[in-house]
């Protein structure tokens, strides 16, 4: 790891912790749509700014798949808080062209979880999660089954917390060794 830069592991992760489990509130059923502003702008700074600059970071640090990660998914908060904030225009979502559009999602989180299978377990654990909840977005939008938007939502509950371990795990390991 270059020390010049960021820990962008601790940095990401937190922010993923943070994005996901705002969006997972709501998705899981815990409060009702739509996401209030507040988490919205959390949502927009955080998720859509903070994480794809943990993936420049990351790049630098020469992790491919964590920055390819990172990157990915800061665009897709981002993506998400735009919609939110104009979910209240006229131009609303079309489910069935959503859930095409999630498809290359879920595709994309495959491989990573996919390349991730040898590294760590903890980070296999959060693709895998994050791959799962995504799917069960993508088939929502296809069928309209609330069912699986709330599953959607409780697996993005599960993976905020898994970021918040990764998270935390990088963050005890770096204290660790300055000592």
């Amino acid at each position: 790891m270059n020390n010049k830069v960021a820990d962008s592991t601790a940095l990401g992760y937190a922010c993923i912790f943070i994005a996901s489990w705002i969006t997972g509130l709501v998705d899981a059923g815990w409060f009702a749509p739509p996401v209030p502003y507040i988490g919205v702008v959390f949502l927009l700074f955080i998720g859509g700014i903070l994480v794809p600059v943990s993936g420049v970071f990351s790049f630098i640090n020469k992790d491919k798949i964590q920055g390819t990660l990172f990157v990915f998914l800061g665009g897709v908060y981002f993506s998400l808080a735009y919609y939110f904030m104009n979910a209240n225009a006229s131009n609303h979502m079309v489910p069935a062209y959503s859930g095409w559009v999630t498809l290359a999602f879920v595709i994309v989180f495959f491989y990573l979880w996919l390349a991730e299978l040898k590294g760590d377990m903890f980070k296999q654990l959060f693709l895998l999660g994050l791959w799962l909840s995504i799917l069960a977005f993508t088939i929502y939008y296809w069928t309209m089954v609330m069912t699986f938007n709330i599953i959607g939502g409780y697996l993005s509950l599960i993976i905020a917390l898994l970021a918040a371990y990764i998270s935390f795990k990088n963050l005890t390991a770096a204290s660790e060794a300055n000592t």
